[in-house]
């Protein structure tokens, strides 16, 4: 008896349901595109003609006039910093990483399908495939995701707040280097002079000794300053190489470009009267203190998302089925995960010893930035009244160098003790350079410590405005 043939199943839903769910699911996916390395430097090889003080974060640096056609000075220099430098544009680069990472915590978990297919190798009448269709999701993802936002949320500020630190840090720093540029500039000038004048009387002292109206004794003399003196000056060339080229990088500038700096002349900075009435409360506004802040804040929502954990897990799954003889069943299913042993204990322990030692961190910051600042006042005094000193003693040494150099020349007075004149004076004219370059390094450290501003009308805190309690 031929077999009775099988009447035509109809179309299942799940041979189109499952086809049109992969092509949507394929269709919002993100494509892969490849980004090279580079190949060679970008630095650049002339000063912007203009930046766009808007985009620059500092606001203390919004506000000020820049021309690099007619030279730049300390400010400028540190606009230019804030907007080229490498290091910031790497750094500003990790800021996208955590916006994305914040981005990836407001995201809900997908739900997950399950599908299997079971094929009957038996032969029998009323036999067909038999096929699963699942639909779950895990609850819990639901209870910590508000925490989850919160720390992805904290983590995100801090690194904003951690990027703006390093942007006044080297907007500061180009500061220091902008003076430490001019004095070295003054430097290699006085010596190009002294070494100049040393020379020719190193000649004349030689063309006196063949016509032999000098001793040998006076002529090692001349020769022992001339050495001296060109020693010193190698060694100002150098400094001063050494400062253009940290200054050129970081300006983002090629080694080879010449920056045009406005000269500060003998003009020293003050500190002001309100400085110590001021610092216990600016010294809070500083970026990287806000920045610990934020990430106590962002580890405050970890010790709630590990506790919040420590309850018990549920998933709920719904499911549609036909078994091999094509009995068909409709139900749901239940997961939960049984706190018996681990309870989410270890992760809570981790979460709030992590949560503790953030407090001290802050703590020791705050203690070290305090004690920072009382530091770097007392050494700002001391080196103003070393250089009063020096400046009120300076005009008598400088006569008595004149007085000695007429005498010299008479031939009344030896050219041992004369050269000892003169290198003093030569030595405490360098001394006025370094001290005037030693203020304002202290005074730019201050303004670094206690986000000063360096205009006096705009603070570094108005970047960010502290919205955060103190860590507790």
């Amino acid at each position: 008896m031929p077999a009775r043939p099988k009447a035509r199943q109809p179309v299942s839903r799940l041979k189109v349901l499952v086809p049109a769910s992969c092509l949507l699911l394929l269709a919002g996916c993100a494509t892969y595109q490849a980004q090279p390395l580079p190949h060679s430097s970008d630095l650049a090889d002339q000063i912007p003609a203009t930046v766009d003080q808007q985009a620059i974060p500092l606001p203390p640096l919004r506000h000020h006039a820049l021309n690099p056609a007619e030279g730049l000075d300390s400010v400028g220099v540190a606009m230019l910093t804030v907007a080229n430098n490498p290091e910031l544009k790497a750094r500003r680069a990790q800021l996208g990483v955590a916006g994305a990472q914040l981005y990836a915590a407001h995201l809900l978990p997908d739900p997950q399908l399950a599908f299997s297919l079971d094929h009957p190798t038996s032969n029998g009448p009323g036999l067909s495939n038999a096929k699963s269709l699942g639909l779950s999701y895990d609850l819990m993802t639901l209870i910590d995701h508000s925490a989850s936002v919160d720390s992805a949320r904290g983590e995100h500020r801090k690194t904003r707040l951690d990027l703006l630190w390093q942007e006044w840090q080297t907007a500061q720093k180009a500061r220091q280097l902008y003076f430490r540029v001019l004095a070295d500039q003054d430097k290699v000038a006085l010596l190009n002079q002294s070494a100049a004048t040393q020379k020719q009387r190193y000649q004349n002292a030689q063309h006196q000794l063949s016509l032999g109206n000098i001793t040998l004794e006076t002529l090692s003399n001349d020769l022992t300053g001339y050495t001296d003196i060109q020693g010193q000056l190698y060694q100002a060339r150098l400094d001063l190489s050494d400062s253009r080229h940290q200054l050129n990088a970081l300006l983002g500038l090629k080694p080879n470009v010449i920056l045009n700096l406005k000269p500060q002349g003998v003009s020293i900075p003050v500190l002001p009267p309100a400085m110590n009435a001021d610092a216990a409360i600016l010294v809070r506004h500083r970026p990287d203190l806000l920045a610990l802040r934020a990430g106590y804040q962002s580890q405050e929502a970890k010790v709630r998302k590990a506790i919040l954990d420590q309850f018990p897990s549920i998933s709920l799954g719904f499911n549609s089925a036909n078994d091999t003889s094509d009995v068909r069943t409709l139900g749901f299913g239940l997961q939960i995960n049984l706190p018996l042993w681990n309870v989410n204990r270890g992760e809570i322990a981790v979460q709030r010893a992590t949560r503790a030692a953030l407090r001290q961190d802050y703590q020791a910051r705050l203690d070290q930035s305090l004690s920072d600042v009382d530091q770097l006042d007392s050494r700002f005094r001391l080196l103003q009244a070393q250089y009063e000193q020096l400046q009120a003693t300076l005009p008598t040494l400088q006569q008595v160098y004149r007085q000695a150099l007429k005498a010299y020349q008479a031939g009344n007075f030896n050219s041992l003790s004369y050269l000892n004149i003169q290198d003093t004076l030569l030595k405490k004219e360098t001394d006025a350079i370094d001290l005037r370059l030693a203020l304002w390094d202290a005074r730019i450290s201050l303004e670094t410590l206690l986000g000063w501003p360096v205009d006096a009308q705009h603070s570094l805190s108005n970047s960010h405005p502290n919205q955060e309690k103190n860590p507790s």
